[in-house]
């Protein structure tokens, strides 16, 4: 991916597609939020995510069956 094109680029991550996901976004540059209905399995990708990448990775319980759940990790992305 190209940097320059990253810029204040925010990805959303559901559970479900990985932390080498989140990785490769944090790698080119772009802010991760991560969701996931699991608190703990959220909180394990965050403090290895954390960890490789301060201040870039934020993360969001969310169970997306749920409306206001999806809305709630949709508004956390965007800053």
């Amino acid at each position: 991916m190209q940097q320059d094109n990253q810029n204040n680029k925010v990805v959303l991550i559901t559970g479900g597609i990985g932390r080498a996901s989140a990785e490769r976004f944090l790698k080119d540059g772009f802010r991760v939020v991560i969701a996931d209905l699991n608190k703990s399995l959220l909180n394990q990708a965050l403090t290895v995510l954390e960890e490789k990448h301060p201040g870039n990775v934020i993360s969001v319980e969310c169970d997306v069956t749920k409306t206001d759940d999806c809305r709630r990790a949709v508004n956390t992305a965007i800053p």
